[in-house]
Parts: structure tokens; sequence; C-alpha cells
């Protein structure tokens, strides 16, 4: 079960970043001459395809950080089984693999904990900016309509 998430984390995450990497591709051929229309243009895209992908993004960081805390004690109970093999004489080599899984695990709890910060930032982030435009929407509506 766990590694048909896996799967299903990585896929959704590479179709996600696909896209982000589309309007970035799209800036850098426009960046030679990118006038006001094209930079609102790319703007209002990167807001639409973020508000489209919203809940995804957000599945996808609690993943991770679910993940990560998963890895974290199995890390833990990694290091304690290693600690148990040294002081039972095992073998070296056996307990070197049992310290190899040990840091292992620890790096992908650490990274599946703190890197959906990163998400957590660019989410707040594009939350601002789509409550800001709603705000700017519902203003131009009460202009238009003469409140």
């Amino acid at each position: 079960m766990a590694f048909g998430i896996s799967l299903r984390w990585l896929i959704t995450s590479a179709e996600v970043l696909d896209g982000v990497t589309d309007i970035k591709d799209d800036y850098e051929r426009k960046k030679a001459n990118l006038v006001d229309e094209n930079l609102t243009g790319l703007i209002v895209r990167m807001m639409a395809y973020y508000r489209e992908n919203k809940s995804t993004i957000q599945k996808l960081t609690l993943v991770s950080k679910i993940a990560g805390i998963c890895f974290f004690f199995n890390g833990v109970i990694i290091l304690i089984n290693t600690i148990i093999n040294v002081m039972s004489g095992a073998l070296f080599g056996y307990i070197l693999l049992l310290a190899l899984a040990t840091i292992g695990n620890f790096l992908v709890g650490f990274s599946g904990i703190f890197i959906p910060r990163f998400f957590d930032r660019y989410s707040s982030t594009w939350e601002h900016r789509l409550n800001e435009s709603a705000k700017v929407e519902r203003e131009l509506v009460e202009q238009l309509e003469g409140r």
C-alpha cells in the first residue's frame, strides 16, 4: 500500500511541476519582449493554475509530512535496533547496514517534514494573491454597477 501511495505521489508531483514548467518556459520565451500584457497574462495564468491545483498541492504537502514523520520514527526504531546489536556484539557489516539505514531514514524523514514548508509558503503567497484579486474583482463590479 505504501508503495502505491508513493508512486501516486510521485506521478501527481510530476504532473503539477510539469504545468509550472510550461508556464516558466512561456515566461522564458517572452522574457525578451516582456510587455505589461505578457506579464499580466503570465500572472493570471499562474494564479489560475494554482487555483486549479490548490487541493492537489495541499494533499501532496500533507502526504509528504506524514511520510516524513513515518520515516523519522522508523529511523528511531532502526537506531534502537542498531544500539541493541552493537551491545550484543553483532557483525560489523550488519551494524554498518543498520547505521546506513538509520541515516537514510532520518534524511528522508527530515526532507519529508521540512521540504513541504516551502510548498506551504508558496501556497500562502498564492492564497494572498487570490484573496486580493477577489477583492479587486468585487471592487471593480461595484464600480461598474455604480455603487
